[in-house]
């Protein structure tokens, strides 16, 4: 009798299998690894993984759950991979006409750079990973070439007419423990700058959110712009990109990616971070400067390309008079500013209930609600923060659309 051998990820990304999955989001992952098998080719266990994987592919990759016939990777694998509009950004960054991907992954990377025009190489050692990337690039229509190898033996002078090199690398240990260490990393950031730049590719890597900016300017060789990257105002990752010839200062940019929206963006080399606002009293607008400005030092900056003050030199909130559209960053205007006393807030927030942000402040949400009285929830929003000599104030705001 002739024997069959069947392709596991071909199986999950046939039409029968991706309605039943379409079809069975809300299932109980447990019940299901308990029951008899589904389809007899693929397991219940693989079943799950790809359910749990589509939940969190949800809000990461919305086209890609469009596409019919994407299967997922272990959803370890999709935490680490760039989320669609993280990736689409990156991919404006190169200037060239191919790109290696040394650390090919999940292949989301691979996708951005090929469909904003590059010819890539993705490069990927893990056999299971290789074959997902095959399979998906296929249904996504993207013509990648793929290279199944160890980034760490790869001879980029085997690519000479590649113009760059991206690597993003691997950053948990053996045991699944997260490093934010660059140097802990696989493959070493360092040593991918150092072959890449001496092959005379110019590289682009993406590395933790939690990585220090000035050691990362200091270790890496030849850096000339660094971008701290924030989504829907939670800073996603730091990029950084070095050139075979560049000994100037790095420019500094924070990116803040909205959903459906141009990327709000603020630039300036670290001299220029040194520009001291001017303080202030609240005014009528109150700004929030997003997570990317501050990774990035940038607050003083934007407050001047503004024209708004901060409340205090250390201050991370903006104000002024003129409402400024399109800034990275949340807007709010100004419509009091409340006592500390429980009972007057009471008096003027009926409800006791708010939304309560913090910003320059010692003190807890615990502590601070205790204090006002403010329970969670409701609709109206109140700033805890601090003017100078560090006094504390409570800033009660009304959310902007911008």
């Amino acid at each position: 009798m002739p024997s069959h051998t069947f392709d596991p990820i071909a199986l999950l990304g046939s039409e029968a299998i991706q309605q039943w999955i379409q079809q069975n989001q809300l299932v109980d992952i447990n019940k299901l690894l308990l029951a008899k098998p589904v389809f007899p080719e693929v397991s219940n266990k693989d079943l799950a993984m790809q359910l749990q994987a589509l939940q969190k592919a949800k809000t990461k990759m919305p086209g890609w759950i469009e596409t019919p016939g994407v299967v997922w990777p272990h959803v370890n694998n999709l935490a680490q991979s760039s989320s669609e509009a993280t990736a689409l950004f990156k991919a404006t960054l190169p200037k060239g006409k191919k790109i290696i991907d040394l650390t090919g992954g999940f292949g989301v990377d691979s996708w951005a750079f090929s469909k904003a025009g590059m010819q890539v190489v993705y490069v990927e050692k893990e056999v299971g990973l290789v074959a997902l990337a095959k399979h998906n690039f296929k249904s996504l229509n993207a013509d990648i070439q793929i290279v199944e190898d160890d980034a760490l033996q790869l001879q980029f002078n085997h690519f000479s007419d590649a113009d760059w090199v991206y690597a993003d690398p691997l950053r948990r240990d053996d045991a699944g423990n997260r490093n934010y260490n660059p140097e802990d990393s696989l493959p070493n950031p360092i040593w991918v700058a150092i072959q890449a730049l001496a092959a005379g590719k110019s590289v682009l890597l993406k590395l933790s959110p939690m990585a220090s900016i000035p050691k990362l300017v200091e270790a890496l060789p030849h850096v000339s712009d660094l971008y701290a990257v924030s989504l829907q105002h939670e800073l996603k990752e730091i990029l950084v990109v070095c050139r075979p010839v560049f000994a100037d200062t790095p420019i500094f940019h924070a990116v803040q990616l909205l959903h459906q929206f141009e990327p709000r963006q603020i630039y300036g080399t670290s001299d220029q971070a040194l520009t001291r606002a001017n303080i202030s009293p609240p005014l009528e607008y109150i700004f929030l400067p997003d997570a990317s400005v501050l990774k990035t030092g940038l607050t003083d900056l934007l407050a001047h390309d503004m024209g708004y003050s901060k409340l205090h030199h250390f201050s991370h909130v903006l104000t002024g008079n003129k409402l400024i559209e399109n800034k990275p960053g949340r807007c709010f205007k100004l419509k009091a500013v409340l006592p500390s006393e429980a009972k007057k807030i009471k008096a003027i927030i009926p409800e006791g209930k708010a939304t309560l942000l913090l910003r320059d402040v010692l003190a807890t949400q615990e502590q601070i609600r205790k204090k006002t009285g403010l329970r969670e929830g409701g609709e109206q929003i109140v700033l805890a923060t601090s003017i100078q000599k560090s006094e504390g104030i409570l800033l009660w705001l009304e959310p902007l659309s911008n």
